[in-house]
């Protein structure tokens, strides 16, 4: 019985220390503990885990971080990336200092280290629910004391509530690199990060090739970024301090798993856990096609994906090198049509939802309104553009491009509206004031056509009235009457006389007067007792042989 019990201890304390062994730590560590290859730190979630793994087919082992509950491995960052391990001799260790450091237990060499910058007196390791590595010091929690954060040093992936970008005072960065193979973590040719030149946008590069730019921030994102509907995923945004600027993202459900990836071949991909699918849906990728590639039309050329060929020049601009444009070689890009003459005066064109210029070249004031920003450019003939800063609310800030302006896009959607210096005769404001003009010849031409028109009805009227009124007062015969009211129906380019004239100049058609007669009727001269108002009358050819035969004639 006694052999019995004996046993069954013994088997318990074996359990027991092989439960030890394989049981993960907590989420945190102390200088006291060590972390070897099979044991994990598990955060308090159980979202993630830091341990060992190995990459792909490699046969080295690294110190890494990966969520825990995802049933695709999926590795968010790594420590020695740079120096992978053969076999499992590696010991992860903290220092009493603070100091985090992966020895090789064989021959006790440091393999990594986290050159903790600051010391503590009782630090412990954490890993968090977002994924950040943490030492710091056991009482104290504050994110402003940390010793070290492994957010501070991110390998291929941006995760929630990490930053992306500079601290201003001290210089220091924080970016993305991609890995350079799926079996080698070592960093690659590809690195993300947030560019402060001008004004502060995401840059994606080759080495120290540019090979994608996301625009500066709008207020909501990057103008060059896709716009996003329904996003029910994150916010990001841009902090922009005298102390740092930088760029990150929150998760709106904290059950909902999304992370950015610099991949080996140079995308960036937003990625999101589907449960329901048990794995990674692509959310969206950059660049998201050619018309993202930088510089793609050279300065002062468009893209457009939906457009053939996609690069065309801005309005009022034309290729620079015809031939070139015409082997769709788009990279010397666009001239004026008209050339500029700031000191006569130059205007500006506005183009609407595009892709902002690069602003490596370029100002921005936070306080000044478009206007104020349209004045200020104008002024300064080194400005070639203006833009407004922040469109979110009512608008605010400017932003002025000095330079050509390169890797611009027209976007289906999103955007802002870009005002680029132009000749004053292809601006904007010279549309203004042809229409101006032309309003004003329009009201000119009106009001004078009016006024012919009343100055001729009044000396109608006076005329007429003349025509139908004798000298002594009283109307002429009724035939004189229908005559008048019918000569404007035609227009004879005959004189009109009074018949009492006639009559007076006649002597009352006396036969000594009688000249002679045609098939118009008698022809009489006029007499000298004629009046002086009667002998202006000169050779008046007056039919009277009929007075009906008279009126039908001149009204003919």
């Amino acid at each position: 019985m006694k052999m019995l019990t004996a046993i069954l201890f013994v088997s318990f304390l074996v359990m027991l220390c092989f439960g030890i062994l394989v049981t993960p730590l907590l989420d945190t560590m102390n200088s006291t503990q060590n972390l070897t290859d099979g044991d994990t730190i598990v955060s308090s979630g159980g979202i993630f885990e830091l341990g060992f793994f190995k990459p792909g087919e490699s046969n080295k082992h690294y110190l890494g971080i990966w969520y825990k509950t995802v049933s695709v491995k999926t590795v968010v960052w790594v420590a020695n990336r740079e120096a992978g391990v053969n076999g499992t001799t590696s010991v992860l260790k903290l220092t009493s200092s603070g100091t985090l450091n992966l020895h090789n237990s064989t021959n006790g060499f440091i393999i990594w280290s986290s050159n903790s910058k600051r010391l503590g007196g009782n630090p412990i390791l954490q890993l968090f629910d977002n994924g950040n590595l943490v030492i710091r010091e056991k009482d104290d929690n504050s994110p402003d004391h940390y010793l070290w954060q492994s957010f501070d040093y991110p390998t291929d992936t941006h995760l929630p509530e990490m930053k992306l970008g500079l601290n201003l005072v001290t210089g220091f960065e924080r970016y993305l690199s991609s890995w350079k193979s799926n079996d080698d973590p070592a960093p690659g040719v590809f690195n993300y990060h947030l560019d402060p030149a001008g004004y502060p946008h995401l840059v994606l590069r080759n080495g120290e090739a540019e090979t994608y730019q996301t625009g500066p921030w709008d207020g909501f994102r990057f103008t060059g970024r896709p716009k996003i509907s329904n996003n029910g995923i994150y916010n990001h945004s841009l902090v922009y301090t005298k102390q740092e600027v930088y760029y990150t993202f929150e998760l709106l459900n904290s059950s909902v798993f999304s992370r950015f990836v610099l991949n080996q071949s140079g995308e960036g991909q937003r990625w999101t856990w589907v449960d329901r699918n048990h794995k990674w849906e692509l959310f969206l990728k950059l660049p998201t096609d050619s018309c993202d590639t930088f510089k793609r039309c050279g300065a002062y050329g468009s893209c457009n994906i939906d457009r053939g060929p996609i690069c065309g020049c801005l309005d009022k601009f034309v290729p620079k090198n015809e031939d070139d444009w015409g082997k769709a070689d788009w990279s010397s890009g666009c001239v004026r049509g008209k050339l500029l003459n700031c000191r006569k005066g130059d205007g500006f064109k506005k183009y609407s939802r595009v892709k902002v210029p690069d602003t490596d070249s370029s100002l921005f004031n936070d306080s000044m309104s478009l206007q104020e920003c349209h004045t200020a450019c104008l002024k300064n003939c080194s400005c070639m553009a203006y833009s407004i800063l922040d469109i979110a609310g009512d608008g605010r800030g400017c932003l002025q491009w000095y330079g050509d302006l390169v890797d611009i896009r027209e976007l289906s959607g999103g955007g802002q509206d870009l005002y680029v210096r132009v000749a004053l005769s292809d601006s904007d404001e010279s549309k203004g004031k042809d229409g101006s003009k032309l309003l004003i010849i329009l009201v000119v031409l009106v009001a004078s056509v009016l006024l012919v028109l009343v100055l001729a009805f009044y000396l109608w009227k006076k005329r007429t009235n003349k025509l139908l009124t004798r000298p002594d007062g009283s109307l002429e015969s009724n035939s004189m009457k229908e005559f008048n009211s019918e000569s404007h129906k035609e227009d004879l380019d005959l004189p009109f006389f009074r018949l009492s004239t006639l009559a007076e100049a006649t002597d009352h058609f006396a036969i000594s007067n009688k000249l002679g007669q045609g098939g118009f009727g008698p022809v009489f001269k006029v007499t000298s007792s004629c009046s002086l108002n009667c002998t202006a009358l000169l050779l008046i050819h007056v039919m009277c042989f009929n007075m009906n035969m008279l009126f039908n004639y001149l009204a003919r």
